[in-house]
């Protein structure tokens, strides 16, 4: 039996034999042809009588790329290394440039404030800008390395279990 497709090499395979099984019960599984530009053809005993139904389930056919979970899966998967190089400096960092980079605006600063207990109320009063200029220099530092460290792990996440994504 011949099926012609509504558009020249508009098909995916796999996914319309899951399309007919799932609307007819009939398992087409290695037992169909294509022959471009559109024609499918199967054994006409496995479709006898059917062949209008079957016919319609061809006619709606929209291959879809990402039709079964694990399309979506190796997608995800295969974008994670690209997300994770997208971290600017990140990605690509050495473990020491890594602690450099931590040291310099974050350890460093915190270091640099006054112990403000130990400090006057006059010193206190007198640096008050200083040391709120500093620990907002590293509230910020640390909120850029939770952000990046967020994306760093989601994209390692995806690598090893992409079906996490969205689900």
């Amino acid at each position: 039996m011949e099926f012609i497709l509504t558009a020249t090499n508009k098909i995916r395979g796999d996914q319309l034999v899951d399309e007919i099984a799932r609307a007819t019960g009939i398992d087409l599984t290695d037992k169909y042809g294509f022959y471009p530009p559109n024609k499918v053809q199967v054994p006409d005993a496995l479709v006898a009588g059917r062949e209008a139904e079957i016919q319609a389930i061809v006619d709606v056919h929209e291959p879809d790329p990402l039709y079964f979970p694990a399309d979506l899966a190796r997608q995800i998967e295969q974008g994670a290394e690209g997300k994770a190089a997208a971290i600017q400096s990140w990605s690509t960092w050495t473990e020491q440039e890594a602690l450099d980079w931590f040291t310099a605006n974050v350890t460093d600063l915190i270091e640099a404030i006054p112990d403000i207990s130990g400090l006057s109320p006059t010193a206190y009063a007198n640096n008050a800008q200083a040391i709120a200029a500093q620990t907002q220099g590293i509230i910020n530092a640390q909120a850029l390395v939770i952000r990046n460290m967020t994306r760093m792990l989601l994209a390692l996440r995806n690598k090893v279990f992409p079906n996490l994504e969205g689900g």
